[in-house]
């Protein structure tokens, strides 16, 4: 499973590692296309630092 905690409902998941990022990239995607459908002004915060970090399987 994949979910990404600063988007209400950006939750996905997949059969792999690899699945489960491109699943939640496009959960992420969609949700911004959304988000002004749906009238849901969520902010995302300022202070948030992205970072990517390459773990040892």
């Amino acid at each position: 499973m994949a979910q990404c905690p600063l988007i209400p409902g950006c939750i996905s998941k997949g059969k792999g590692r690899a699945e489960a990022l491109a699943n939640i990239q496009e959960a992420i995607q969609l949700r911004f296309e959304t988000r002004d459908e749906e009238g849901a002004a969520w902010p995302l915060p300022r202070d948030v630092e992205v970072l990517e970090v390459e773990v040892a399987a």
